[in-house]
C-alpha cells in the first residue's frame, strides 16, 4: 500500500490513495498480475492557469483504476519471446479534460464522471546470433474512454468516445545490432480521432516511422555514442490536433558521452 500522502491542495488534506499489487507465477514461463489503486489528481499549474484556456476553478479528479493480465516468456540459447495481454478498467469523477471552445481556444474543464476500458497485447522477439543481434516488438492497445455523466452542456457527448482518443493504435519497433553499430525502425499507427463530443468531426487515421542509426564505441575511459536519425521517414502529411499540421520529414543527430565505466 502507498504511504499517506500528507500534501495540501487549496487548503485540504489529500485523501489517503491506497493501491493493492498482486502477482504468481503459475510456472517458470507463465506468470499473472493484477493492479487495484485508488486516483487522486490535482489539477497542474497548466491547467489552472495557461492563458488562453486555464481554468483556476478545477477541482481534482478522483476515482480508481485496476488491470489484470498474464505473461508467457520463452528463452532458448540464441531466441527469447515474449507475449503478454492484459485488460483494464478505470473509472473518474470530474475528470480534467481540455475541449474545444466556439472561439478554437482549448480550455481545461472537470467532466463530472469519465469511464475507460480496453485491452492491450504486446510481442517481444529477439535472435542473438555471434555479434549480430535481432529485436521486434509490436504493442497494440484498444481503447474505449467514454463520459457517462455529465452537466447538460456536454449531454451530446455522453456515452461517445472521448475526443482525441483513438480506439485502435498499435506500436512497432524493428533493431538490427551488428557489434558496435545498429539500425532501429519505428512505425506507428494511431486511427480515428475525434475531434467534437458530438462526433461530427475527426481526423483520419496517419501511419508515422522513424530511422535511427547509431555507433558506439571508447574515448578514453568513456563511451561515446553517435545516433543520426529521419522521423517522418514517409513524409506523412497528418495532424495530432485539427487545423495543425505535423513536420514533413525531418533530420537530426546526437552525441552523447558518458565519463568513467
Amino acid at each position: 500500500m502507498l504511504p499517506y500522502d500528507k500534501g495540501l491542495f487549496d487548503e485540504e488534506m489529500i485523501p489517503f490513495l491506497p493501491a493493492v499489487n498482486l502477482r504468481y507465477n503459475f510456472v517458470p514461463t507463465l506468470s499473472w498480475k493484477a493492479d487495484v489503486a485508488r486516483v487522486f489528481r490535482v489539477p497542474t499549474l497548466n491547467d489552472r492557469f495557461w492563458i488562453a484556456g486555464g481554468n483556476k476553478n478545477l477541482e481534482p479528479e478522483e476515482g480508481f483504476s485496476s488491470s489484470t493480465g498474464i505473461q508467457w516468456l520463452l528463452k532458448k540459447e540464441k531466441f527469447s519471446m515474449k507475449m503478454q495481454a492484459s485488460v483494464f478498467f478505470s473509472e473518474l469523477e470530474k475528470a480534467i479534460v481540455w475541449l474545444p471552445g466556439l472561439n478554437g481556444i482549448y480550455a481545461a474543464e472537470n467532466i463530472h464522471e469519465m469511464e475507460s476500458k480496453g485491452f492491450e497485447g504486446e510481442v517481444d522477439l529477439a535472435y542473438t546470433t555471434g555479434k549480430w543481434k535481432f529485436r521486434a516488438r509490436l504493442t497494440t492497445p484498444v481503447v474505449s474512454s467514454k463520459i457517462t455523466k455529465s452537466d447538460p452542456s456536454f449531454d451530446s457527448g455522453i456515452g461517445k468516445q472521448m475526443i482525441y482518443t483513438p480506439r485502435l493504435m498499435y506500436k512497432s519497433e524493428a533493431e538490427i545490432t551488428f557489434h558496435t553499430f545498429s539500425i532501429r525502425y519505428y512505425h506507428n499507427y494511431t486511427g480515428y480521432r475525434y475531434t467534437t463530443i458530438d462526433h461530427a468531426h475527426y481526423l483520419d487515421p496517419f501511419d508515422c516511422a522513424e530511422l535511427i542509426l547509431a555507433w558506439t564505441g571508447t574515448l578514453g575511459k568513456g563511451s561515446l555514442t553517435l545516433t543520426g536519425g529521419i522521423k517522418n521517414l514517409y513524409e506523412e502529411n497528418y495532424q495530432v490536433i485539427a487545423w495543425r499540421a505535423m513536420p514533413g520529414r525531418s533530420f537530426h543527430g546526437g552525441l552523447l558521452f558518458t565519463f568513467g565505466k
